[in-house]
Parts: structure tokens; sequence; C-alpha cells
């Protein structure tokens, strides 16, 4: 039991790192020109992050479902950030990748 206890608290502490990462992105993101992007993929990742926190501190029984769309919106946001070489894009890809890893983890 206490595995999936750990995997439970690594999965949100990765979605709230990812959360913050990705809005310290955005905010710097919005003063540069051609960086709509990386604004709007940030902003879908923040969502997918805090529903799938949300989704595990209820035991909803779509978590998968909310693993899968956190997997995706993490993605898209990492390969975006990841053509940058602003360093909040590099810090927010690094946590998108560390998020999809983890609830790719739980869920196999």
């Amino acid at each position: 039991m206490n595995n999936i206890v750990q995997l439970r608290s690594n999965i949100i502490e990765a979605c709230n790192r990812c959360i913050e990462d990705c809005y310290a992105c955005a905010k710097s993101c919005q003063k540069m020109l051609g960086m709509e992007s990386c604004v709007k993929l940030c902003g879908r990742c923040i969502d997918a992050c805090k529903d799938c926190i949300s989704a595990f501190e209820s035991n909803s029984q779509d978590r998968g479902l909310y693993l899968q769309a956190c997997v995706d919106a993490c993605r898209a946001c990492a390969e975006e950030c990841s053509k940058h070489q602003h360093e909040d894009c590099q810090k927010c890809a690094a946590s998108c990748y560390n998020c999809i890893e983890e609830c790719e983890d739980m869920m196999l």
C-alpha cells in the first residue's frame, strides 16, 4: 500500500511543479513576440495538471483519463517549449517531461 501512496504523491508533486513552471513560462513569454503557441500550450498544460491533481485527490474512477490528458497536454507543451532557448521555456519543458514520466509510470 505504501508504494501506491508514494506514486500518487509523486504525480501530485510533479503536476504541481509543472503548474508552477508553466505559469512562469507563460508569464514571461507573454511579453515576447511570436510566443503565442507557448503561452497557449502552457495554459492547457496547467489546466490538465490541475484536473489530474483533482482526480487523484478525490479518488476519481476516471483517473486514467486524466492521466492521459495530462500526458498529452504536457507532451505538446514540452515539444513547443523545447524549441526555445529561453530559460523559462527550458525549465517548463523539463517539468513537463518529468510530469509525463510520473503519469506514464502510474498508467503501467
